[in-house]
């Protein structure tokens, strides 16, 4: 009987560890200044440095399996997007979908 309430003890124990994991979002949760704060710089970095840029649509930004603050999104209501930063809000690297607009001259690297 003692066996048995151990084996359904365990049992319960790791249901709730899986369960639990479910719920936790990849990586961790940012505050709203944070997360107001990334946005703006990244849809400030896509108005200025794309031309055509009609509507931004932002998603709530993430943690990314690096550990980096990353914004995904649309432009123009279809291409997509994603914005890595760094911990100090500074951007990293913008990896754009097929039909995105291209950069505007005064943007673009030799």
């Amino acid at each position: 009987m003692f066996k048995s309430l151990i084996i359904k003890s365990v049992v319960i124990f790791f249901i709730i560890i899986l369960l639990g994991g479910c719920f936790v979002k990849s990586g961790g949760n940012y505050d709203e200044k944070t997360t107001a704060k990334a946005k703006q710089i990244t849809e400030s970095c896509i108005k200025n440095n794309f031309k055509n840029i009609q509507s931004i649509d932002l998603e709530e930004p993430f943690q990314s399996e690096m550990g980096a603050l990353t914004i995904e999104g649309t432009v123009n209501n279809k291409a997509g997007f994603h914005v890595t930063l760094n911990d100090k809000l500074k951007i990293l690297s913008i990896g754009t979908n097929e039909g995105f607009p291209e950069r505007k001259e005064e943007c673009k690297e030799d």
